[in-house]
């Protein structure tokens, strides 16, 4: 991850603080949140981790005995972020930005490491909450980007309700547990 991009999360994860007190426990996860300042670039780095780690994630589910339920989310949310990631691609060259292959920062990679290292029984709730706190981000993520009036922008805004309703069904299936 650039130092910029770094910095950027650091520092809206910060801001974020009093707004992720207000949520639900399975939100626990400071969200991060785009500044009015964040650069197509860094909006696009950051979109495109996001999307890995919602692949990622879910391929573990996959490779694993989870719920039927978890399977299937796990299974929508490959497609769907796989989707998103070639809209984002063709977003980003419309833009003029260059969107990097996908990739995990350190902070998607170690929450992938602790998912791999899940106990069975256990690995379910922790990929859901994963889920949960991954989507509250990219709805965050999003939702500030969809302002713009640029290409980057309205794929933002056409993204969006797909992200909300992923929320929604990960906060569903966080509920069933």
């Amino acid at each position: 991850m650039t130092s910029a991009l770094r910095l950027c999360c650091a520092a809206l994860a910060l801001a974020a603080g009093s707004a992720s007190a207000q949520t639900a426990a399975t939100d626990s996860a400071p969200p991060v949140v785009a500044p009015a300042d964040l650069t197509a670039e860094q909006f696009v780095e950051a979109a495109v981790v996001s999307n890995a780690f919602e692949i990622a994630s879910s391929e573990v589910v996959l490779e694993a005995q989870a719920r039927d339920e978890v399977r299937a989310f796990a299974e929508r949310m490959i497609a769907d972020h796989a989707a998103a990631t070639a809209e984002l691609t063709a977003a980003a060259e419309a833009a003029g930005v260059a969107a990097p292959a996908p990739y995990l920062d350190d902070r998607h990679e170690g929450m992938l490491t602790s998912l791999r290292d899940a106990e069975a029984g256990s690995l379910d709730d922790a990929y859901v909450e994963m889920q949960v706190n991954a989507h509250v981000e990219a709805v965050t993520l999003f939702s500030a980007y969809a302002e713009r009036a640029d290409p980057l922008g309205a794929f933002a805004e056409a993204t969006l309700p797909k992200l909300e309703a992923h929320l929604e069904m990960a906060r569903d299936l966080a509920a069933v547990d």
